[in-house]
């Protein structure tokens, strides 16, 4: 069992060395413990260090098959779809949309909650004006338990289920087919890359080209501290570098992009206006260095940014207008 302080301590380290590192803003998949008063103080841990961004509340429900094919520890499936719900909502009533550390549902995973709890997640998020996150098609065999109970593949189900829209954020994205791909672009739907995770896990490659030609928006992830770290340097050349082999095509990907879906679409996602220097976008920059010999010849700094840029790189960090 993690303990409250544990959490904490987890959380502003976290925190701290994303800032550090160059990350302005967080989505933190929040596990355990889930009680509003961890929950509340997980966010007031990120606000104090000095990022912007959400602590995705994970809610579990009652244990349901897909859990027991998942193996989940039984110790998180600790409070009913109705205490979720009211913990949850009394966490965003706390930390509603707008605040500088936020709150949103996160029902962890589409494979092991309650089809009505989803649901129930999906309208609170509409109620209460936030997006929610899941993680859904992180892997082959995560699709195929899915499908062998509920009779259809998880992308389809949500579309089905009325849920699927530009509020659903969906971490992994990896194992969907032609039909689900359809089905999020036209629904406008986030896909969270986490490619390093994704290949610690040996879960699969995204598939990028298709998901954003379709109009998915696509934002880069981690994944955390406790999987592979939070380096986002490195989530931006690994992005670049798999999507080339995945296509064999050594311009399937370019910095362009890659940067794009490291800063814009991740504002995107959060529905503001972040990861573009503009007038009248929140003032969050990052400065980075890129006289080090490791970035010479600077022959095109987007380039630099993407495939050989560090954290120790990272010289200044601005979060709404704050050095």
């Amino acid at each position: 069992n993690i303990t409250r302080w544990e959490a904490i301590a987890a959380v502003r380290m976290a925190a701290l060395s994303s800032l550090l590192g160059g990350s302005t803003t967080l989505v933190d998949n929040h596990y355990a413990p889930v009680d509003e008063e961890a929950i509340l103080a997980v966010a007031e841990a990120m606000e104090e260090v000095g990022v912007r961004g959400v602590v995705a509340r994970g809610i579990y429900g009652q244990m349901v098959e897909g859990g027991r094919r998942m193996n989940c520890d039984p110790r998180l499936f600790k409070y009913s779809a109705h205490e979720e719900l009211e913990i949850t909502r009394a966490c965003i009533a706390a930390r509603p949309a707008g605040s500088r550390v936020e709150v949103w549902p996160m029902p962890l995973n589409v494979v092991y909650l309650d089809p009505d709890l989803m649901i129930a997640c999906h309208e609170l998020a509409m109620e209460t004006d936030t997006s929610w996150q899941a993680h859904c098609s992180e892997s082959k065999f995560e699709v195929e338990i899915f499908h062998s109970i509920h009779g259809k593949r998880p992308a389809r189900w949500l579309y089905d289920a009325g849920i699927l829209n530009d509020r659903i954020t969906l971490a992994h994205a990896i194992w969907f087919d032609e039909e689900e791909i359809a089905l999020l672009g036209a629904a406008g739907a986030t896909a969270i890359h986490n490619p390093v995770c994704n290949q610690y896990l040996a879960s699969g490659i995204l598939q990028l080209d298709p998901l954003m030609r379709s109009g998915v928006n696509v934002a880069l992830g981690t994944d955390g501290a406790a999987c592979t770290g939070i380096n986002m340097f490195e989530a931006m050349k690994s992005a670049h570098i798999l999507q080339r082999l995945r296509e064999l095509q050594p311009d399937a990907t370019s910095s362009e992009l890659i940067l794009t879906l490291a800063t814009r679409n991740g504002g995107r996602m959060l529905r503001k206006a972040l990861g573009v220097l503009t007038k009248g976008a929140l003032a969050d920059m990052t400065v980075v260095d890129l006289t080090g010999i490791h970035h010479q010849p600077v022959l095109r700094p987007v380039c630099c940014l993407t495939l050989s840029t560090m954290g120790a790189d990272v010289r200044h960090v601005m979060v709404e207008g704050e050095i």
